[in-house]
C-alpha cells in the first residue's frame, strides 16, 4: 500500500500594498494537499490467477497500480506546464531550498543540459500520430491511438476511450465503449476487435 500527495506549486505575482494576493501563478489547479492511498502489484512471468470466469497469465514481469485519487482525476494542468518547469530553474526563491531531494545540488543538477537542442534532436522526443511515444520507450512502454476496425493482439493492456463510442469485441467478452471510458483488458481475453466510431488509446508493456 502506498500513498502519494497533490500539491499545488505557484507563486505570488502581485501582492498590493494592504497584503492581500490579487493574482497568484499555478502549475495545476490543486488548491491544498491531499493524501489518498493507492495499491501496487508486483507480479512475476507465468504468475496465473483465477476467480469465477477470470483466468489470467502473465507473459512477463510487471506491475499494476490501483488508484483511488479523486484530487489528481479532477487536476487540470497548465497549458505551458513544460516552460514554467524549466523556469524553476531560474528562481533562487520559489520554495525549494531542499528541492535536491537529498542528492545535493552539484549531484541533482547534473540532470539539466542546458545546451540548445536542435529539431532533429527534439524530434526524437516525440512519437507519431499512431505511436505515441517515442522510439527510445518501446524498450519499456508503449501507448498507441487505436480506432474502431483494429484488432489488439492478445496482451494484458488499459484502453482508454478518448473520442466517440463502439464496442470491445473478443471471444469471451463484447463491452460498449464510450468517451471517458477505462478497460483493463487481461492476458486472458485473447484477440480483441474494436467496432463503432471509437478512438482508443492502448496502454501496454513492451513484449
Amino acid at each position: 500500500m502506498s500513498t502519494g500527495p497533490t500539491y499545488p506549486l505557484g507563486r505570488d505575482i502581485d501582492s498590493p500594498r494592504n497584503g492581500r494576493v490579487r493574482s497568484r501563478e499555478y502549475l495545476t489547479s490543486g488548491v491544498g494537499d491531499t493524501c489518498y492511498p493507492h495499491l501496487i502489484v508486483q507480479y512475476d512471468q507465468g504468475l496465473r490467477v483465477r476467480a469465477n470466469d477470470l483466468d489470467v497469465v502473465a507473459p512477463f514481469p510487471n506491475r499494476l497500480i490501483y488508484v483511488n485519487d479523486p484530487a489528481n482525476s479532477a487536476m487540470l494542468l497548465t497549458d505551458d506546464l513544460g516552460d514554467r518547469l524549466s523556469r524553476l530553474l531560474e528562481y533562487e526563491e520559489f520554495g525549494l531550498a531542499d528541492g535536491h531531494l537529498g542528492l545535493g545540488y552539484d549531484l541533482a543538477l547534473q540532470c539539466v543540459d542546458r545546451r540548445a537542442w536542435p529539431p532533429t534532436r527534439l524530434a526524437d522526443l516525440r512519437g507519431t500520430v499512431a505511436r505515441l511515444l517515442p522510439g527510445a520507450a518501446d524498450e519499456f512502454f508503449a501507448a498507441e491511438r487505436l480506432h474502431g476496425g483494429d484488432r489488439l493482439e492478445r496482451g494484458c493492456s488499459v484502453l482508454v476511450v478518448v473520442a466517440g463510442a463502439g464496442r470491445s469485441v473478443g471471444a469471451q467478452d463484447d463491452l460498449s465503449l464510450r468517451r471517458g471510458d477505462t478497460l483493463l483488458v487481461p492476458y486472458a481475453a485473447g484477440p480483441v476487435l474494436l467496432t463503432g466510431e471509437v478512438e482508443v488509446i492502448r496502454l501496454s508493456a513492451s513484449a
